[in-house]
């Protein structure tokens, strides 16, 4: 496929590649901050914003590791873990957990 392109279309196969997959990692991040506030229980700004993207690189393309990436910052990351992955939270140190109940 890429001997039948013309010299153009293959000096712009790698920035198109990139351009694809970073709008689709912003697109990916935005909808996460959304879900986000439909799903967790008042959330705040702090939470929201802690969904980053990671955008491609064309000069990638050669090597073949072209990608993009949408994650969560390290400190959302740790308290939103249980949300993510379920568990017990547990507290740190000699605290004593408090169970509440609704009535």
């Amino acid at each position: 496929a890429l001997k039948s392109m013309s010299r153009l279309h293959k000096k712009q196969m790698p920035f198109n590649a990139a351009l694809g997959l970073s709008m689709t990692a912003k697109k990916v991040a935005k909808v996460e901050q959304r879900m986000m506030v439909r799903k967790l229980d008042r959330p705040t700004p702090f939470t929201i914003k802690g969904v980053r993207w990671q955008g491609a690189n064309k000069s990638d393309f050669k090597t073949g590791r072209l990608h993009s990436r949408v994650y969560l910052m390290s400190t959302q990351a740790e308290y939103l873990r249980f949300q993510i992955g379920g568990g017990t939270r547990t507290p740190k140190g000699t605290a004593i957990a408090v169970l509440t109940s609704k009535c």
